[in-house]
Formats: structure tokens, C-alpha cells, sequence
């Protein structure tokens, strides 16, 4: 379906008529397209499919919500495919009506990464730290409804279709987050072939 209002209507209309899992290859590939699936986050969380295009497990959702002004891991597997030309970080969440706007960061966890002399990743203790170098940052309107934001996700993150990976979240005050998705970049669908001319009569 090219066109994006008849996209998001046929998203709602089969999450309604119990579709799942067979709708995280069409989302992941809506969501990474230049003008991504409207509400597609919020499909995918209807469908209980999130961690299926690129979010967080409905087990990691509360910890999340619950935890992302003070910045907490957000662990996910990208979803395979796209157009090699990067990946797309896409955030649904609320913020109450006022002048600011809320910021959504999603940084780097590499560096975070400690190692004892065998080689074993150490535990982290405490609130895990920004990577201002390697971070996204998502302006996210507040006026008591919901929206999704989205960014590309700078090269230098890491981050590849078809692995799994690990980022910091953190949000401003007062934000409620509803959910977040990691999908490759993908091309818009190509319009349709030229119909063929044909005169209407044989002497034209």
C-alpha cells in the first residue's frame, strides 16, 4: 500500500482482527521508510509484538518507563533487512501540555563496558552514564498527547540490522514513555510501472 493514511488504517484494522507476529516484517519495513508508519509503535505494542521490530521485551517495558529520566539500558535486536544506509531509533511517548518541549536521548553503551583480568564483563552499579558523542537527541512535543519521534542513529553507535545491541535511554521530567523501536533504514516502495499507451482507435 503506497499511501500512508490507508497504511496505518490497515495496521489497526488487522491488529483488531488478531493479526501479530505476521505484522512485524510489514511494520519493521513501514517504520524505516523516509516517512514512517504513523502510530506504528503503538501498533506493535497492541499486537504485542515490539520486541518483534526492533523494542524492548513487554517483560524490559515497565523497568523502562519506570526508570528513563533517571537513564536505563534499552536492550533490543535489530531486525535484519533495509537499505544498508543505517538505522532509525523511533520513540512513542507523552509529555503534559507546556511551553518546552521533552528531550529523549539514546546514546552509546560501549563505553560503559569493564572487563577484570579474565576477560568477564563486570557488573555496573548506579545510574549508567550519557555518551554526549555518540548520542541521539529527540525533541518531543508536549501537549498531553502521545507522539513518535524519530532519528538516525549516528554510525560511530554501532549499531547494525540484524544484531542484537544495547543503548542508554533517558528522557527529560514529567515524560511517560509508551515504547521505542530500532529498525533498519529502507527505501520507500517504487511507484508503479507506466501503463502502456494504446490508441482507443486504429486510426488515431
Amino acid at each position: 500500500e503506497r499511501s500512508q493514511t490507508a497504511r496505518a488504517e490497515l495496521a489497526q484494522a488487522l491488529v483488531a482482527l488478531g493479526a501479530r507476529e505476521e505484522l512485524a516484517q510489514p511494520l519493521t519495513r513501514f517504520l524505516g521508510v523516509p516517512d514512517p508508519l504513523a502510530d506504528g509503535v503503538r501498533v506493535a505494542n497492541e499486537a504485542h509484538i515490539l520486541v518483534h521490530v526492533g523494542g524492548p521485551s513487554e517483560h524490559d517495558l515497565p523497568r523502562l518507563r519506570s526508570r528513563s529520566e533517571l537513564g536505563t539500558r534499552l536492550r533490543v535486536v535489530v531486525p535484519k533487512g533495509g537499505n544498508g544506509q543505517g538505522v532509525r531509533a523511533i520513540v512513542r511517548a507523552a509529555c503534559p501540555a507546556g511551553p518546552e518541549p521533552g528531550t529523549i536521548m539514546l546514546s552509546s553503551s560501549a563505553h560503559l563496558l569493564r572487563f577484570d583480568r579474565a576477560g568477564k564483563a563486570l557488573p555496573e552499579h548506579g545510574v549508567p552514564a550519557l555518551d554526549e558523542s555518540r548520542a541521539l537527541r529527540l525533541s518531543l512535543p508536549c501537549d498531553g498527547r502521545a507522539h513518535e519521534v524519530f532519528g538516525t542513529l549516528s554510525e560511530r553507535v554501532g549499531v547494525r540490522p540484524g544484531t542484537s545491541t544495547e543503548l542508554i535511554l533517558f528522557t527529560s521530567r514529567n515524560i511517560e514513555l509508551e515504547g521505542a523501536a530500532l529498525v533498519p533504514l529502507a527505501d520507500e516502495l517504487p511507484p508503479p510501472p507506466p501503463k502502456p499507451w494504446s490508441p482507443e482507435s486504429p486510426g488515431e
